[in-house]
């Protein structure tokens, strides 16, 4: 069953909750992207904006005063008015690479526009823009006048060829006057008529071409440039949040790329569709001083870690009952999962409920049962076995063998058996210590573990096994084929859908009932187990459904 595709059937996953999970990956990627980009603009070479304004005339030119600023404006961003610049500023760089720092902006619905040029240098970004606004004048007053003067002088040869054509035309007509010819004067005074209205509107046109002078200019500079004082790129502010920005768009996809191919599972929904169980109880992440591994179900019976592992004692009197187990094996996918701790707390919430308990460490590489409990490492289960491989087995049936004897005296059938048990200061629960003989192979190869289990199924309401991680060592899938029912603890450690799977198929493949799942060492959150009673409390409802973001 893949678990991640059981998340995608049951719904959009809580995006607050993939937030909070994912809060590091965000922030850190954030932090990068910002780190970066501050980095990159401030190893950036400082530039500078210089902006003067000019005025058009198109009057000079005769043009449009609506379409003459476009043309006028690329008339300053023109190769012929970058090398007036560049000759006379005297620069080295070539005038096309003086128009990519040139920006022409022209103003709507004005005569006018604004030109601005950076570089490193201020104070050149100052002179080349000014350069720009003054060359522009020059050359464009140059083509004026030479166009103006151009059209006078054509005006004035029309003006004297039709003057000449007059005068020579009156000479004829006082020829033909003298001649008394009327049709010949009549046609050359009408030929006169034509070139004096001809002559009129040539001097009227001469009237209407200004004359050139030393005042007359196409453009005039209404803002020179001064120098800069302060750099226009980069702006750090910018680029930090653009940074920032970028930073956080790609911490967020992280986080959710992560969430999209997690193998760990985030929800105890999903834990459950991963190993096919219910959850038992989700017990909150505690810290005493001095004993941080305490049994708080003895030591802090207030807490809200006791009063979780009071509701796992419940629901797994249901769960045992319904699956007809009185022995059940507490295991965990790997080291360090918590569940001795577990054992030895729900063994005590048992007792404490009124049940006849008996805990055994099967933990033998690593017993940590007898420690949280404050007892001493004893003979116990490897004993037991080396007992049994030398000896017959105790004449013991799994049926009629019920204790008669009161819960505070418990009367075992074998005396060796019975000397091994250790009493706690909890009534009514007694541990078998993982023992102090050593068994080549593992006690779980043994045969005596079957009558072990019998031996004790018929004197207690309850056996809780504290087995090896699951997936460290065979001996779990062993004692597993002999105890028949099992809890699995799971930790933030191990809450991958890989290793419950893995520690599902162990349990699976030697017929093992798995009655639940304990979810271990939540951390708290602000809807958590903050007091006694409060909005939390208990979790210990069969299927409770905390969410697993306060793991991560």
């Amino acid at each position: 069953m893949n678990h991640q595709a059981g998340d995608r059937a049951s719904g959009v996953p809580d995006i607050g909750a993939v937030l909070w999970r994912r809060k590091w990956t965000i922030l850190i990627t954030f932090l990068v992207m910002l780190s970066a980009g501050l980095a990159l603009s401030l190893r950036q070479t400082l530039v500078y904006e210089a902006r003067s304004r000019i005025l058009f005339r198109p009057q000079a030119f005769g043009e449009d005063a609506a379409t003459s600023v476009q043309t006028e404006s690329e008339v300053v961003a023109s190769l012929s008015v970058a090398r007036l610049v560049r000759a006379d500023l005297g620069l080295a760089t070539s005038a096309q690479s003086l128009l990519e720092e040139l920006t022409v902006l022209p103003t709507v619905n004005a005569q006018v526009a604004t030109l601005s040029y950076e570089s490193p240098d201020p104070a050149l970004a100052a002179g080349i823009v000014n350069s720009f606004a003054q060359s522009y004048i020059d050359h464009r007053t140059a083509q004026a006048i030479a166009t103006v003067s151009d059209e006078r002088d054509a005006l004035e040869d029309s003006i004297t060829s039709v003057q000449e054509e007059l005068a020579a035309l009156a000479g004829d007509i006082e020829t033909a006057r003298d001649d008394d010819e009327k049709e010949r004067i009549a046609t050359l005074e009408a030929q006169e008529s034509a070139l004096i209205a001809r002559l009129s509107i040539l001097e009227q046109r001469l009237g209407e071409v200004p004359e050139p002078s030393l005042n007359f200019a196409a453009g005039e500079t209404l803002e020179l440039a001064s120098v800069p004082s302060r750099p226009s790129s980069p702006s750090h502010l910018t680029n930090g949040l653009l940074a920032g920005l970028l930073g956080l768009l790609i911490g967020l996809g992280l986080a959710f790329l992560r969430e999209r191919f997690s193998d760990r599972l985030m929800s105890s929904a999903a834990v459950e569709r991963q190993l096919a169980a219910p959850v038992l109880a989700s017990v909150p992440e505690y810290k005493v001083p001095d004993a941080p591994d305490t049994v708080v179900a003895a030591s802090l019976p207030s807490s809200p870690a006791a009063e979780a592992y009071r509701g796992l004692a419940t629901s797994l009197r249901f769960a045992a009952k319904r699956g007809g187990a009185q022995s059940v094996l507490v295991a965990s996918p790997l080291a360090g999962d918590g569940k001795s701790l577990v054992t030895a707390n729900l063994g005590v919430a048992l007792a404490q409920a009124g049940s006849a308990v008996a805990l055994v460490s099967a933990d033998v590489r690593r017993p940590m049962l007898e420690t949280y409990l404050g007892l001493e490492r004893g003979p116990g289960l490897t004993d037991w076995c080396q007992r049994m491989a030398s000896a017959p087995k105790v004449g013991q049936g799994r049926a009629g063998r019920r204790r008669a004897q009161t819960r505070s005296d418990p009367q075992i059938g074998d005396a060796a058996l019975m000397k091994m048990l250790m009493t706690t200061s909890t009534p009514d629960l007694l541990v078998l210590s993982s023992g102090s003989a050593s068994i080549p192979g593992g006690v779980a190869h043994s045969p005596a573990i079957e009558s072990l289990v019998e031996a004790l199924e018929s004197n207690f309401d309850y056996v809780l096994w504290d087995s090896p991680p699951a997936l460290l060592t065979a001996d779990t899938s062993i004692l597993a084929s002999c105890v028949r029912s099992a809890i699995v603890v799971l930790s933030r450690r191990s809450a991958s859908g890989s290793a419950v799977l893995s520690t599902r198929h162990h349990l699976d493949r030697v017929g093992t009932n798995v009655l639940g799942v304990v979810l271990n060492r939540l951390k708290k959150s602000s809807a958590g187990y903050g007091t006694y009673y409060g909005k939390e409390y208990g979790k210990g409802e069969l299927g409770a459904q905390e969410p697993f973001h306060q793991w991560t």
